[in-house]
């Protein structure tokens, strides 16, 4: 794999950019000249074909930290054409897998891809530049690898050793049980993750808790995901049990009211008559007082009819002086 102007490539050596630049044949820039031979301000790389610093860094470059050759006065080519370019077209946008068998350029959808790549053995020289964001450039500093044995790869500006993929699969598996992500990435499990994967939540975090923070933690939880299938058989159980529980809160509810006691409209009133007290004023009325009465049957003050009640003291006195 030869670049004109890449002396690293005949030294057996090439950084991530210029095995990109000449898989994806990405040819030659026109800002680019052939100059003495140096190494590569931004990825390290021997070439004789770049361009100044001066001339190619924009206002929004904010990779100064991580140059390899920082008194160097030249980015080298390779450099110059895979950080060029506005989102959509621009390399940034996208995950670049690069072995033996070439390049491929992978977006953030398409997880199940870029996790089958990783996972098979590769030749060397490869690497793995992995985007989540697309703001940030990452090839120019993706590790070169030599063989399978503790591979590195780039995610954005991590640099993250490849761990155990079981990793990565048990995460898979909490997911399409009900937990989240954000849950697993803190460690703060809700009660309801809890409820739903008790058992497989509490040996993972007894295995792999300890993980939490590291950069193989953090990028097996990036590519992760759940199987859809059986998450939305899970949903539509969880849905069931959810409208046969309320289903038979309803039921037991109308049971309830069914069979309570209706209560009388005049309950707690006691009768009149249960009491005795004293009837209506003409309700009694029998023989005695002469039936029903009529006009000019009044009862002389002070006789008992129906309520009982006395003269009125002032007449009484007014009598007896009368001799009445």
């Amino acid at each position: 794999m030869i670049i004109p102007g890449h002396i690293g490539a005949e030294a057996g050596w090439m950084s991530a950019s210029s095995l990109t630049h000449a898989a994806l044949d990405l040819g030659t820039s026109p800002d680019c000249a052939d100059v003495a031979s140096f190494a590569c301000w931004v990825c390290g790389s021997p070439s004789s074909r770049g361009m100044p610093i001066h001339d190619w860094m924009g206002a929004n470059f904010t990779g100064q930290n991580r140059v390899r050759a920082i008194d160097s006065t030249h980015v080298c080519e390779s450099c110059v054409l895979v950080m060029a370019g506005r989102p959509p077209n621009t390399l940034r946008m996208y995950t670049v897998l690069l072995d033996e068998r070439g390049a491929v350029k992978l977006n953030k959808g398409q997880k199940p891809e870029i996790r089958a790549w990783l996972r098979e053995p590769h030749a060397a020289p490869w690497f793995a530049a992995i985007s989540d964001s697309g703001q940030k450039h990452i090839i120019p500093w993706a590790p070169i690898n030599h063989s399978d044995t503790s591979p590195l790869v780039a995610f954005e500006e991590m640099v993250v050793e490849v761990g155990d993929w079981t990793l990565v699969d048990r995460v898979a598996e909490l997911l399409t049980m009900g937990a989240t992500k954000e849950e697993l990435a803190t460690g703060m499990l809700g009660p309801r993750a809890w409820q739903l994967c008790g058992d497989t939540l509490h040996s993972f975090e007894r295995d792999a808790g300890h993980l939490r923070g590291g950069g193989w933690f953090e990028l097996a939880l990036w590519l992760a995901q759940r199987d859809e299938e059986a998450t939305k058989k899970r949903m539509e159980a969880e849905g069931a049990e959810r409208k046969r529980k309320r289903e038979a809160a309803n039921a037991d509810r109308r049971g309830r009211a069914g069979t309570a006691k209706r209560v009388p409209r005049d309950a707690g009133v006691q009768r009149t008559q249960a009491l005795g007290s004293a009837p209506r004023q003409d309700a009694d009325r029998g023989a005695d007082d002469g039936g029903a009465g009529g006009v000019g049957d009044e009862h002389p003050a002070g006789t008992q009819t129906g309520f009982a009640f006395a003269a009125p003291v002032g007449l009484d006195r007014d009598a007896r002086k009368r001799g009445a």
